[in-house]
């Protein structure tokens, strides 16, 4: 059977870009579809669930998410996920090609998509009430805004624990309640942590064929006391 062809699949991204908005960057690419549907209902992206249901087949034809069965302690549920495949991330993302993203791969548990589920249950219940609390109407843009503003690490990956600490000692309005040097203390250590794991994926990636990939640097390694020093209380 044939694939479908780019030009349509782009044409689908373009026409439903906010759900693909949602699944990456509130899901980490995942999410269930029961709160997919929350978020369609409160945006206005579907009237109803027929509607809905219509729109995320119509995905899921071009080729743009893949629908299975959520498992939860190796049983699976009447609850369904969506995943983006490779040209939804690609849209994202804005790359060229699908050879310049990775595909989210099918792992043996599903922390991924539990993650997911307690991030946007967050989001559903705490972010979106305030949202309407302040100007009434739920826009995507405006649930990323009031994120920021929250400096919530809802919208970090995993490894962004640097970024994340530099961006709180970099805002003003929060620098009279952190301990700043004590921070810096902690960022120094992290990055030390950091540029071990580096060395250790160089050493992975140079690793003879067929010999395994190297010894990366393992959480095991990490004296905690270099994360979270006696200082800080």
């Amino acid at each position: 059977m044939m694939g479908v062809a780019n030009a349509n699949k782009q044409l689908i991204c373009e026409q439903y870009k906010t759900y693909l908005d949602i699944i990456y960057h509130l899901g980490n690419k995942v999410m269930l579809t029961k709160q997919l549907w929350q978020y369609a209902h409160e945006l206005g992206l579907a009237n109803n669930l027929a509607e809905f249901y219509s729109q995320i087949t119509k995905l899921e034809h071009s080729e743009i998410i893949r629908k299975e069965p959520f498992s939860a302690y190796g049983k699976k549920t009447q609850l369904q996920m969506l995943t983006l495949r490779k040209y939804g991330i690609r849209f994202v993302e804005g790359k060229e090609n699908s050879y310049c993203v990775a595909s989210v791969p099918k792992a043996a548990s599903n922390e991924r998509i539990l993650v997911s589920i307690f991030k946007n249950c967050y989001i559903q219940s705490k972010i979106l009430p305030r949202i309407h609390n302040e100007s009434k109407k739920v826009t995507f843009d405006k649930i990323i805004d009031m994120l920021r503003r929250d400096c919530s690490t809802i919208l970090l990956n995993k490894n962004e624990g640097v970024s994340y600490l530099s961006q709180l000692i970099s805002n003003n309005r929060l620098q009279p309640y952190l301990l700043i040097p004590e921070i810096n203390h902690v960022l120094a250590k992290m990055r030390i942590v950091e540029q071990k794991r580096l060395e250790g994926l160089k050493k992975g990636s140079c690793a003879t064929v067929g010999k395994g990939k190297g010894k990366l640097f393992s959480s095991s390694d990490v004296n905690i006391d270099l994360i979270f020093p006696k200082t800080i209380g």
